[in-house]
């Protein structure tokens, strides 16, 4: 069930921000052991409770299928040719929805004239406040993790996941840009904390 809460136009620059009209801004965190390479035999699978047969699965298995690839894996679907097992998850929550108050503020003007020219003079000293705007604003947390381990010894030896937060209520509008946000300079610093801003150019609402 969404939580209603109250807030005021700062807190919502705050929160909206997180996922601008032309970006989504994203949050990484990444541990790995030093035995980490980029390269050789990796076999990808889903974490439990994904849907396994769901066509969306599918889509996003063979985006970071090719993300792998991309970075120097060499991804098979022979479980037992593989030097290490790649396990992805992601997730959207029910959102969040804000009440949100802005003063709708009115300026008294007057018109100056300078030969053929002419502007307006604003005189800030008379600026009103007519009424107060409210809107109820929904933004959803969004997350994709990724985890590698040691096929022979099931040791983990990388986990990462990404955060984001914005209006798109629909995991298929930001998979991209988080997925872009994971594989930023891969594997990156070990515990480090990255923000990025990802461009967007989807239809989703952010």
């Amino acid at each position: 069930m969404k939580k209603i809460k109250f807030t005021t136009l700062l807190t919502l620059i705050i929160l909206v921000s997180a996922c601008s009209t032309y970006s989504v801004d994203t949050t990484r965190t990444t541990f790995y052991q030093q035995q980490l390479t980029t390269s050789g035999n990796i076999y990808l699978t889903a974490a439990q409770g994904l849907p396994k047969n769901s066509l969306e699965l599918a889509s996003y298995k063979q985006k970071i299928t090719n993300k792998l690839n991309n970075t120097g894996y060499n991804v098979v679907t022979d479980k037992a040719q593989a030097e290490y097992i790649a396990t992805f998850d992601y997730d959207i929550d029910e959102g969040d929805t804000y009440l949100v108050t802005a003063p709708v503020i009115r300026t008294h003007s007057r018109l100056i004239h300078r030969g053929k020219f002419a502007r307006l003079h604003h005189r800030d000293r008379h600026k009103k406040i007519n009424q107060v705007t409210s809107n109820l604003v929904t933004t959803y947390n969004r997350l994709l993790a990724l985890d590698i381990s040691n096929a022979q010894t099931d040791k983990r030896i990388y986990e990462a996941q990404v955060t984001s937060i914005g209006e798109c209520e629909i995991m298929a509008g930001v998979f991209d840009q988080l997925l872009d946000a994971m594989f930023v300079d891969f594997p990156g610093v070990n515990g480090q904390i990255k923000k990025a801003e990802i461009p967007y150019q989807g239809q989703c609402n952010e």
